[in-house]
């Protein structure tokens, strides 16, 4: 019987140990896009981020062009501005990470009407988010009306945000325009909100559309 139990503890020991070190490879792969953008984040800290009014006036009525296209999936208009270089970056949540889908502008119409099917990361049981570009599209980039805001921000500062968020650190040039949208509220506070991210960087004298990020279910 102790036999049995020592091969049995065996066995669970080197099962438990294999999960770690896969869990460990998992992380281990973004985490090294973290310690890259650290390195180049010692000489981004000293990057003055735009004021939150001088932003809006630079990205208002581009902010408000491009987020209309999203809504009503005018891919015509959108693609015009995104970002010729860099492509189109969408996450889910709002930590950046190596293996985030980039849409290049020429491509963004045949991936919607192909159906072919991607990786975008986890949700939040840990379970792969595998979804068409036209599925994630509605479940996770445009799941709410935020053309139809509750607030619109520039360029926040978000120091009281529960939620971690390297995006400031992957744009430190950037601009972020944030669009909120609340559930419900509770003695004036927001029970539930949900907000896409835009961010915008300059290239060559004009400001493109580089990432489309998400949040959902932050306070």
């Amino acid at each position: 019987m102790r036999k049995f139990q020592d091969i049995e503890f065996r066995d669970n020991f080197i099962f438990f140990l294999v999960v770690i070190i896969l869990i460990s490879i998992f992380f281990t792969k973004d985490y090294l896009i973290t310690v890259a953008n650290d390195i180049d984040l010692d000489r981004a800290d000293n990057i003055k981020v735009l004021e939150p009014k001088l932003a809006e006036e630079i990205i208002s009525e581009k902010t408000s062009i491009v987020i209309k296209a999203i809504k009503f999936k005018n891919f015509r208009t959108l693609k015009k501005f995104i970002h010729p270089k860099k492509g189109l970056r969408l996450s889910p949540y709002p930590y950046i990470m190596l293996r985030d889908k980039i849409i290049k502008k020429n491509d963004i119409t045949r991936l919607y009407r192909n159906g072919e099917i991607f990786t975008w990361g986890v949700d939040n049981n840990l379970a792969p988010i595998e979804l068409s570009f036209a599925e994630y599209y509605e479940q996770y980039l445009y799941s709410d009306d935020f053309a139809n805001y509750d607030e619109l921000w520039f360029n926040p500062i978000n120091k009281d945000s529960n939620i971690i968020d390297n995006t400031r650190q992957s744009f430190p040039r950037g601009i972020f325009v944030e669009y909120h949208i609340f559930d419900n509220f509770i003695d004036n506070k927001p029970r539930y909100l949900s907000l896409i991210k835009l961010v915008f960087e300059e290239y060559r004298g004009h400001w493109y559309l580089s990432a489309i990020i998400n949040v959902r279910g932050a306070k």
